[in-house]
């Protein structure tokens, strides 16, 4: 035989069970907006990658120096990239995390032209 709960333990089974399912709105709602910001992330952190990887290429079929002329507006490009990462990756969701101290040694070594 079940127990018949009193109409005082019946409204706080209730109010527990909403609290339950607000909660878990709250945390979908956070999730996805972390969802948001990581795709941001991985937008741009795709843009540094191109950018960066677009100047070795270059570097390596021409044979050309670095932080020569020839290239000097695919390293400044790839430096705004990296920029960029370095401004949201301090102000997004990652801050702290596994992804973001993978990712801290590319962003926080600049590829800013050499001597200026």
């Amino acid at each position: 035989m079940t127990k018949q709960l009193s109409r005082d333990e019946a409204l706080a089974a209730l109010a527990g069970d909403r609290f339950n399912a607000a909660n878990l709105r709250v945390q979908i709602r956070l999730a996805e907006e972390q969802l948001k910001e990581l795709g941001d992330f991985e937008r741009r952190w795709d843009r540094f990658v191109q950018s960066l990887g677009s100047v070795v290429e270059a570097g390596q079929k021409g044979r050309l120096y670095f932080w020569g002329p020839k290239l000097a507006d695919g390293v400044r490009n790839a430096e705004d990239a990296r920029l960029d990462l370095v401004a949201i990756q301090r102000c997004s969701v990652m801050h702290g995390t596994r992804l973001r101290s993978s990712c801290a040694p590319a962003c926080e070594s600049s590829v800013a032209i050499y001597g200026t």
